[in-house]
């Protein structure tokens, strides 16, 4: 598996600070007891032919998602993100540490199966 760097993250991060901030403030933030288990797999830029790998959606709104991941996930990124009744593609914006783990905030960009994200 291939290892991150801190210079392929982005290099002055204090707008991703300022956007976790934003978030903490409008209520995005939920009890990580009602999170959703669900699959990721970056396909763009395609970094493993590969299984997906386990998340949990722990927010979802109108036109986008946060999500905690096992590994950080570069910001630009196209992921797909699956659950029991919904795969859609979004764009990483935002990729933040949290413990061992990382949260990625992501915007939808298309949903290929109907049905709504919980």
């Amino acid at each position: 598996m291939p290892t991150l760097n801190q210079e392929h993250l982005i290099p002055d991060n204090r707008e991703q600070v300022q956007a976790a901030s934003a978030a903490r403030k409008s209520g995005l933030a939920q009890d990580p007891s009602k999170t959703i288990s669900a699959r990721v797999k970056v396909v763009n830029p395609l970094l493993t032919m590969g299984p997906s790998s386990p998340a949990h959606v722990l927010r979802t709104w109108d036109t986008g998602l946060r999500l905690k991941v096992h590994c950080a996930i570069f910001r630009g990124s196209l992921i797909q993100v699956r659950t029991n009744d919904k795969i859609v593609l979004a764009r990483v914006q935002l990729c933040l540490p949290s413990g061992t783990e990382f949260e990625i905030s992501a915007e939808i960009v298309e949903t290929l199966l109907s049905g709504r994200l919980p």
